[in-house]
């Protein structure tokens, strides 16, 4: 059996600029789309960016919190039987 390492498979410099490139228009469209669509301006989407932003952070730290809340739990409930 063939065993293929990482290295062989890295992507080339200019593969990693084009996904970034395309990455990047994709983002500016959906942001043009947001824009006209909603009858916000950029300014004003941008002012909730950052709320959105903090919502993102939070939602993701309490996740990971009472995930290793359970754990705990579960650990404990395994070691009292």
């Amino acid at each position: 059996m063939v065993v293929r390492h990482r290295h062989f498979m890295r992507r080339s410099d200019r593969t990693k600029w084009i996904v970034r490139t395309i990455a990047a228009a994709l983002t500016i469209a959906l942001w043009r789309f947001t824009e006209l669509h909603s009858g916000y301006s950029a300014s004003e989407l941008f002012m909730f960016a950052g709320p959105g932003l903090v919502l993102t952070m939070a939602a993701a730290w309490s996740s990971r919190v009472f995930h290793r809340d359970a754990q705990q739990l579960r650990f404990v409930a395994l070691t009292q039987k």
